[in-house]
């Protein structure tokens, strides 16, 4: 999470409230991501808060699960 998006003052007064709100944008981003996957933008994402060892596991096991 990104505190200035998560602190009172990054939302609108009437979204503080919403506790639903989170699940709503992230599945925004879901089914954006996956608008652009069908229109063949690939998308890669890398986690800088992990390490590039940590890195290349997660991907050496994602290329063996497809």
């Amino acid at each position: 999470m990104h505190p200035e998006k998560t602190s009172p003052s990054g939302l609108p007064e009437g979204l503080i409230a919403k506790q639903p709100i989170w699940e709503e944008r992230y599945r925004s981003i879901v089914d954006f991501e996956a608008h652009l996957h069908r229109n063949g933008t690939r998308i890669i994402k890398f986690f800088l808060l992990q390490s590039k060892d940590e890195q290349r596991k997660r991907f050496q096991t994602r290329i063996d699960d497809a």
